[in-house]
This record gives structure tokens, sequence and C-alpha cells, in this order.
């Protein structure tokens, strides 16, 4: 009788210790599925924090804004080797032709580059627009300023 309770001893252990394990690791999974989750959602918001930290803001003359040109995406790259870009996505909803200056203004709006360049587009048009401010480096907080 004492080995009967012996072996069911041994099987009620093993059964527990299986099923101990299988709840452990689903339990590591599920923890594992959050703070993953968890960690995915908190970079998203470390870039996005960092990006509206560190961008240059827009700013597009009122003369311009009569021409009802409407801007898009606004990005910049400093490249030591291919010069320094600033890029923007601007869409025409009349034609125009005209001579205009783009200037890199620092956080206190103080300028410290400037381009003049011919604005060239048909109704409707909407194009990417790249300005090379050549090794000038462009601020991470600051204005671009298009009159």
């Amino acid at each position: 009788m004492k080995i009967k309770y012996f072996y069911f001893s041994i099987f009620l252990a093993l059964f527990s210790c299986n099923k101990i394990k299988e709840t452990a690791k689903s339990t590591i999974n599920k923890s594992g599925e959050i703070v993953s989750k968890s960690g995915a959602e908190f970079a998203d918001g470390l870039k996005k924090g960092v990006d509206e930290t560190f961008k240059n803001e827009l700013i597009l003359s009122d003369q311009l804004k009569k021409e009802n040109i409407e801007v898009g995406k606004l990005d910049y790259e400093n490249d030591d080797v291919n010069g320094n870009k600033v890029k923007i996505y601007l869409i025409f909803k009349k034609p125009i032709n005209k001579k205009i200056t783009v200037k890199l203004l620092d956080s206190e709006k103080k300028e410290y580059a400037r381009i003049d360049d011919t604005l060239i587009a048909n109704e409707n048009q909407s194009k990417n627009i790249e300005w090379n401010f050549g090794k000038t480096f462009i601020q991470s907080r600051g204005f671009i300023k298009i009159e």
C-alpha cells in the first residue's frame, strides 16, 4: 500500500511541476508581450517628442499666402559632403512665377543664412523644392522663412 502512495505522490509532484511550469511560461510570455508593446509605445512617444522639440517651423510671408500656396512636409538635412539642405513640399493653387528669398532664422528669429530663388509652378501643381545652403549648418530649433 505504501508503494502505491509513493508512486501516486511522484505522479502528483510531476503533474504539479508541469502545470506550474506551463503557467509560469504563459505568464512570462504575456508579460514579455506587454513589456514589448509598452517599450514600442515609449520609443514612439520619445521619437515624437524629440521631433517636436527639435524642429524648424516654416514661416510663409503674407504675400505668398495670398498666392494660395499650401505647405506640406518640411524637412532638412545636414550633410558635410553634399551640402546642408532644406526640403519643402509645396502645393500651388494658382500659377506662380515669383522671386523669393528663403531665410534661416535661429530660435530667437535672428537670420543666419539666406538664398534667393525663383518660385515657378502651374495651377494645381505640387512639388518638392530643395534649397542647398552649402556649409551652413541648419540648426535643429528655429525657423525657415520664405518671402
